[in-house]
């Protein structure tokens, strides 16, 4: 009967559409192609957030970057590449003021956690006070700086528009920033003697002269003091955060604003706060999404509650599905490093730890296949969902699913051929080259653990969670609360 009930299944889904490795996010791991559809459901609940962003003051300095840059390719005579180069210029200066305040003052490390660049800006101190350039900071800065990485938001939120030109939202945070730094009458025109208007004409003069002729301010630059002292990302001050939570609370985005008002409840942060304690970032995304806010709106009427429970459960659902198929994968991986790296794929299933793995596998899939397609038949109940993500690659990744419930050797090919497609469609290669009748494993893909890995159920992909946070505590919103540590460039 469950034989009959997936063949069916099976009949009623489209065919999954290619892999397009132009939509994953930026260094992803990805071996089965999975992440862009955990991104489409994380954006969702939290439009224009990703989890490459901790700190919010970066908002501001988003907003400060472009009108500057603006400004400096103005004085130039409108030279649109000066406006790039401008923008990267100011990162580079404001990344080593914070490292250079790190190196010689107390109290500065945490204004330097979570900021893209700093332990190269660190390291170009250390060397000597290096020159940070386009050599010796990060690659593809324009997306992996402090502007890039938050410029989806920043966008989101109309601070900048889409050419990443000051917009209103922008005009108004810098407004409230200056106004609390003593800098009234930024956005004067550079000829107007007020405070706001002299200095940000004094450290676009520095950053031109920087991009323009290679210059590197000395130690008597008061350029360093400022931007790390004005801009430093733990630290925004009270006009700016009420203004930074109004943008992301704005109803014009009813679901983040709700989501947010969800992570606020004491409850919901009580219980972050705890499992922040030992948790890792995928079971803490797995407590809030799977446990807490279900709790929180379960039989709620609201439109919106009804949307975000029904997302929190096809997320959940989706990591079900993903876990057991990459954990599938992994188990030959696992196998393949303990026979030598080279076997075929008989020789590989009579190993009986590898076996009893595989078999677990197959039983929680076929579990979580049935539960995966019931939450994809409710869709069209949520058109705001089914706007948003990809369906036909949700779908192919129940198809997979399906293609391996039935016996071992079904899910170890299912799996292989998935990863082969996703390999080919990102023009990378395979991490296992299946050559009949033996298989051999490329270099840098082993597991040599005495066991294969073991799947917990605990999300494989992040959802933001921890991002919104990050977020809400510098903004004050919540206290006592220790966000996990980020990766640092």
């Amino acid at each position: 009967m469950a034989n009959r009930a997936t063949h069916m299944l099976d009949r009623c889904l489209p065919l999954p559409t290619p892999y397009d490795p132009a939509e994953d996010p930026p260094g992803s791991i990805d071996p089965l192609g999975t992440v862009t559809t955990a991104e489409q459901l994380a954006e969702i609940l939290f439009p224009g957030l990703t989890s490459r962003m901790w700190r919010v003051r970066h908002l501001t300095f988003t907003a400060l970057a472009a009108l500057l840059a603006e400004r400096a390719a103005a004085k130039e005579g409108g030279n649109e590449d000066l406006r790039l180069e401008a923008r990267l210029g100011l990162e580079r200066l404001f990344v080593s003021s914070i490292a250079r305040k790190e190196s010689h003052e107390d109290g500065w490390q945490p204004a330097a956690k979570r900021l893209p660049g700093i332990s190269l800006a660190r390291r170009a101190i250390q060397a000597g006070n290096q020159p940070l350039g386009k050599q010796n900071f990060l690659k593809g800065q324009a997306i992996n700086g402090p502007f890039g990485v938050v410029q989806r938001l920043a966008r989101n939120l109309d601070i900048i528009d889409n050419d990443n030109r000051l917009s209103r939202n922008g005009e108004q945070l810098l407004l409230e920033w200056s106004a609390e730094q003593g800098l009234d009458g930024i956005l004067d025109e550079e000829n107007s003697g007020s405070p706001g208007a002299k200095w940000l004409k004094r450290i676009a003069s520095g950053v031109v002269r920087h991009v323009q002729n290679g210059w590197w301010p000395g130690g008597g630059w008061s350029g360093w003091d400022d931007l790390a002292t004005l801009l430093r990302p733990d630290t925004p001050d009270s006009r700016e955060r009420a203004v930074l939570f109004q943008l992301l609370t704005d109803p014009v985005s009813d679901v983040r604003k709700r989501s947010i008002e969800l992570l606020l409840s004491p409850a919901t942060v009580q219980a972050y706060r705890a499992a922040t304690t030992n948790g890792s970032a995928g079971g803490l995304d797995q407590m809030i999404l799977a446990q807490e806010l279900p709790d929180r709106i379960r039989g709620a009427e609201e439109d919106v509650d009804r949307l975000i429970l029904y997302t929190a459960n096809l997320i959940d659902s989706f990591e079900q599905l993903a876990g057991h198929l990459e954990s599938a994968f992994r188990g030959l991986l696992w196998a393949l490093t303990h026979r030598g790296g080279r076997s075929t794929v008989d020789q590989l299933l009579a190993d009986p730890s590898l076996a009893q793995h595989i078999d677990t596998s197959r039983d929680s899939l076929a579990a979580a296949t049935t539960r995966f397609h019931s939450l994809m038949s409710r869709m069209p109940e949520h058109p705001q969902v089914a706007e948003s993500i990809d369906s036909e690659r949700l779908d192919g990744v129940l198809q997979d699913a399906l293609a391996g419930v039935s016996d071992r050797a079904s899910l170890v090919q299912a799996v292989m051929d998935r990863h082969a497609r996703v390999q080919q469609q990102k023009k990378k290669g395979v991490w296992v080259e299946r050559d009949e009748p033996h298989w051999t494993l490329m270099p840098g893909f082993g597991d040599s653990e005495a066991s294969p890995p073991d799947y917990s159920g605990t999300y494989l992909h992040p959802f933001r969670i921890s991002n919104a946070y990050s977020f809400l505590s510098d903004l004050g919103r919540v206290r006592g609360i220790r966000v996990p540590d980020a990766e640092e460039n």
